[in-house]
């Protein structure tokens, strides 16, 4: 009888533990087959999860759903879920997130290029935004980030590789805009580089201009055995026609 007893009390204990574990887990595994279906942008299901407490539902439903469903999202009251929309490039979704609170998702918003917000965004208060329009590489953004007050964007302004911006960021006063260039800056920036006051500077100019030279090298190198491979077919040729005439 205690031998039941004991067996009941354990089927009991292993039954709440059950269910505790499915109470538990019962909100991730409703997230997963939410997060499954906004994959599938059936309309049936966006009608709800377009308004799923969960902000990364919300977030995959921008991803992959109608554009109804971007008009709702575009005023979501989270930033990831609005980064999503305007990842879609909507002209009239980028119209209103241009003005966004978050700078990701103005960041979202340079991404798509449209001079109008370019025209804007290059004024942002944000290093991030006024970067990632440097990176966009329009030549008018380019002539103005270059004494940009914030080292990041001037760094950024450099790997665009303008000629013009090397020049002068080349003297900048930080080291780092400086180090950008003799990552990646062309032979006669690296040179004038060798004498930095920056330790770093100097090294990375150094490997710089190894680096240029051995690519250098290579070329030539390729060249001498293509115009080797070229020469005796050009041979072999000739010496089918001298052939060609011997025999007639």
């Amino acid at each position: 009888m205690n031998m039941n007893m004991n067996m009941n009390m354990n089927i009991i204990i292993l039954s709440l533990l059950a269910i505790f574990c499915f109470i538990l887990f019962l909100p991730f595994f409703s997230n997963y087959v939410k997060l499954y279906l906004a994959k599938k942008n059936i309309d049936k299901y966006n009608d709800k999860l377009v308004h799923d407490k969960n902000e990364n539902v919300r977030a995959e439903v921008a991803k992959h759903c109608d554009k109804k469903y971007l008009d709702i999202l575009v005023n979501d009251k989270d930033y990831d879920v609005r980064y999503e929309v305007a990842k879609r490039g909507f002209d009239e979704h980028l119209d209103i997130l241009i003005y966004d609170k978050s700078y990701n998702v103005r960041c979202a918003v340079v991404q798509h290029g449209r001079d109008k917000d370019l025209d804007i965004l290059i004024n942002d208060e944000n290093y991030n935004v006024r970067k990632a329009v440097a990176k966009n590489g329009r030549d008018k953004d380019l002539d103005i980030l270059v004494y940009d007050n914030d080292s990041r964007v001037r760094s950024a302004v450099v790997d665009q590789g303008r000629r013009k911006d090397l020049d002068i960021l080349i003297n900048d006063n930080f080291w780092g805009v400086r180090w950008h260039i003799a990552k990646s800056g062309n032979l006669e920036h690296c040179q004038k580089l060798l004498h930095d006051e920056c330790l770093v500077v100097r090294q990375d100019a150094y490997n710089r201009i190894s680096e240029i030279r051995n690519h250098e090298r290579e070329l030539k190198q390729k060249e001498l055995i293509n115009n080797e491979i070229h020469d005796k077919q050009n041979n072999k040729s000739n010496n089918k026609i001298v052939q060609y005439e011997i025999i007639q």
